[in-house]
């Protein structure tokens, strides 16, 4: 995991350096467009992760599913926040529930009903649980990768503005969607390790029972 979350890290340093040089020398904005180069890049990233984060319910207790689903349905709302989904040739149903109002409703529910599930759940997760969800590494990079998502909301909202703020906005959004995806695989070996060698379950992001 080490070698590819390090390998990737390398691509993502040669798509930034690239990507920042075609477009402020060679006028290439298109690669920061709507639906272009680094946004599917991001929906990737968001893809894979959804994915890592939905593995980990195999690996954590019936009591520990909420971290994990925070993290997929997180993942699941920044797909659809990044996709223009009424521009696809998908059945219309598909398109009601993942534009507009319909994914405001239906984004809002998920969430809606995972916390409830948290609340009602809130008291059986040890407190450990609580402390290593605040401590382990793979917290911090996806943490930095939130940060990075904030920083560059703040160009999308105008709150700084340059030239060429639509390629800050969109290089910020795909590093961090990177380092949430990061943050999220780092965490995988554990689990499987931990179930494997001791029968028993590794709580999420890594701290023993």
């Amino acid at each position: 995991m080490t070698k590819i979350i390090f390998l990737s890290l390398l691509a993502m340093v040669c798509i930034n350096v690239m990507v920042s040089d075609w477009v402020v020398n060679s006028d290439m904005s298109q690669l920061h467009a709507e639906n272009h180069f680094l946004e599917n890049i991001q929906v990737t990233l968001l893809v894979l992760t959804t994915i890592i984060f939905l593995t980990h319910l195999l690996y954590t207790g019936n009591y520990h599913h909420f971290f994990a689903l925070c993290g997929a349905l997180f993942c699941f709302s920044s797909i659809l926040r990044e996709l223009d989904v009424e521009t696809f040739a998908i059945p219309e149903i598909l398109i009601l529930l993942g534009s507009g109002t319909g994914k405001k409703i239906m984004l809002i529910s998920f969430w809606i009903l995972l916390a409830g599930y948290g609340v009602f759940n809130y008291q059986k997760i040890k407190p450990q649980y609580w402390r290593a969800l605040l401590l382990e590494n793979a917290t911090l990079v996806i943490f930095l990768g939130g940060c990075l998502l904030i920083f560059g909301g703040l160009f999308d909202r105008h709150i700084i503005e340059t030239f060429h703020y639509q390629l800050y906005e969109e290089l910020l959004e795909t590093n961090g969607y990177f380092l949430i995806w990061a943050g999220a695989i780092m965490s995988a070996p554990y689990y499987k390790k931990w179930s494997r060698d001791t029968g028993t379950i590794r709580p999420f992001f890594g701290v023993t029972r």
